[in-house]
């Protein structure tokens, strides 16, 4: 039996396939050429190849997209003019139904009239006229007015039924107003606290910069004063000085002391002294001067109780809104403890089930000892 010859094209095909994956082989499976040597020219070559389809693949799909965004909306629009169309149709008919073809018009109408019992009267119509038991027309424990009843009591079901959804949309609504109210509020005690705090801290520093300028000007009043009395001392010293020359210094007479500027008026030069008369004057104006600076004294410390008093006030709402905002946060931060730790054994308990249940079969030696095999 004759054996029929491989075609030489197959035969080279098949080596050159053979030779190129022994030198995929040998190429890959050497550490030293795979992590040194590496062929940039064909990477280059490939990466531009791929950047090439990309781009074509790209170009085809917006091509694409452009076909199918301009035949939807054509689609669309043919749709749009057919359902317009069968709506003009459908009107058309129905109006053509309601105008030309009612039943009431037709001829044998009569026959199959659902209202044909109710307008026909029986012979017993009213219970004061005789009904006889051959008429079949009443019977004895019937319940004529049933159905009506039932009816109103239907009527009556729903309309308790339609209240009660009243009461409960009302009830919600009531509870959600009362919830926003209780927001708005909160929200409310917030901003009047961050507004209480910068009014404190406002008003400090105007204090401040009101006792430093009170300070200042009190300081320049004291060195201008100071500067006046230290002039007038050196010109009541300079005038007593020509006054002890030009003037009988030791003269005793009370008359040389007066002053031309009144009577009230001594030169000091030459006064010696005052009566018994004008040294009670000089006390009781002295105490006079003590009375009015207790006054002044008082009036400034009421002052200054007023401010602290509304100092403590404010901290003291202050100090309150943040221990119930604090409180809250603690509240939140429990309930969020509280979940993750629900969440955590929820999690544990899944982990538990996949360890117990689903990965249960172990990875032998023969499935890592598959790969790494071949060059593809």
């Amino acid at each position: 039996m004759m054996s029929i010859p491989e075609d030489p094209k197959l035969v080279a095909a098949r080596e050159r396939k053979r030779m190129i994956e022994e030198e995929r082989r040998e190429r890959i499976f050497n550490a030293r050429k795979r992590l040194i040597g590496i062929d940039e020219e064909a990477l280059e070559k490939q990466l531009a190849e791929m950047k090439e389809r990309r781009e074509a693949e790209k170009r085809e799909k917006e091509a694409f997209e452009r076909q199918c965004l301009h035949h939807a909306q054509v689609g669309m629009l043919f749709e749009r003019n057919i359902e317009r169309e069968r709506r003009r149709l459908s009107e058309e008919i129905n109006k053509f139904r309601a105008e030309q073809q009612r039943p009431e018009t037709r001829r044998e109408f009569d026959l199959y009239d659902p209202e044909a019992l109710k307008k026909a009267r029986p012979p017993c119509e009213d219970d004061a006229e005789p009904c006889g038991l051959a008429c079949a027309q009443r019977f004895a424990g019937e319940d004529e007015g049933g159905p009506a009843r039932r009816r109103q009591q239907k009527l009556q079901q729903r309309a308790w039924l339609e209240q009660q959804r009243e009461e409960a949309r009302a009830a919600e609504a009531a509870r959600r107003e009362a919830e926003r109210r209780y927001a708005e509020a909160s929200r409310n005690r917030d901003a009047l606290a961050t507004d209480l705090g910068s009014l404190e801290e406002r008003l400090r520093r105007q204090l401040d910069a009101a006792t430093a300028r009170y300070n200042r000007a009190l300081a320049e009043e004291q060195e201008e004063e100071r500067r006046r009395n230290h002039q007038r001392e050196q010109e009541d010293n300079m005038a007593d000085i020509q006054n002890c020359l030009n003037s009988d210094l030791l003269t005793e007479n009370p008359d040389v002391a007066a002053s031309n500027l009144g009577p009230e008026r001594k030169v000091g030069s030459k006064f010696r002294g005052m009566s018994a008369e004008q040294k009670r004057a000089f006390i009781e104006g002295q105490r006079q001067q003590r009375e009015e600076r207790k006054l002044h004294r008082e009036a400034e410390a009421r002052r200054k109780q007023e401010w602290d008093e509304m100092i403590m006030s404010t901290t003291r709402h202050a100090e309150m809104m943040s221990r119930d905002r604090i409180r809250k946060q603690k509240e939140l931060d429990r309930q969020l403890l509280e979940q993750n730790k629900l969440l955590a054994e929820e999690q544990k308990a899944h982990q538990q089930y996949l360890q117990k249940f689903v990965f249960t079969n172990e990875l032998s030696e023969e499935y890592y000892n598959q790969f790494n095999r071949s060059t593809r």
